[in-house]
């Protein structure tokens, strides 16, 4: 007989991955009130997570590609444009910038996306927040839009926990030689 685990059960692997993703991550879920708003002409939304400090660079690698292979504004539930990032591995800090354009494309929802990344409480971990900020568009197709980014988003930043070692390498090393600004 087969003993079910994890690694061999993919409906168990599947919640496994489900319930440690929301404790590291955070749950992309708003309020039920809805976004938190700075007026109601620019409503704005934040969550976070925590990850390696010494990963950080990695991180912003990997996330940065993702966006960037979603440049096309034809097919997706997002497209992105002018990302942008940086980071400083000795200080644990760094910033990611891009304009989010989200389904339905034909409405002009775009947002300001941010992620930022700063030393947290305890030692050798950086903690991650994440906001958005509506730029364009209505804002009830805005509210309905960004939960399925923020699933999007929160589904990358589980993903590269699951990554093999020679596959983070890769992201840490690029990082490594791009300091001042991932590419």
């Amino acid at each position: 007989m087969v003993e079910r685990t994890a690694s061999t059960c993919p409906w168990v692997r599947e919640r496994v991955m489900r319930k440690a993703g929301a404790a590291a991550v955070g749950s992309p879920k708003l309020p039920a009130e809805g976004p938190a708003s700075q007026s109601r002409r620019n409503p704005s939304t934040r969550w976070g997570g925590h990850f390696s400090a010494e990963h950080i660079g990695g991180v912003f690698a990997f996330i940065k590609e993702y966006l960037d292979s979603h440049a096309d504004r034809t097919i997706g539930a997002f497209a992105a444009s002018g990302t942008a990032a940086n980071f400083d591995p000795a200080a644990a800090r760094g910033s990611l910038r891009a304009k989010i354009w989200l389904q339905p494309f034909d409405q002009g929802v775009s947002q300001d996306f941010e992620i930022e990344a700063r030393p947290s409480d305890i030692e050798d971990v950086a903690e991650i927040t994440a906001a958005v900020a509506r730029v364009s568009g209505p804002p009830a197709v805005w509210q309905r839009a960004l939960p399925g980014f923020l699933e999007h988003m929160r589904k990358e930043f589980l993903l590269w926990r699951t990554l093999p070692d020679d596959v983070m390498d890769h992201y840490l090393n690029r990082a490594e030689k791009n300091q001042n600004g991932i590419t």
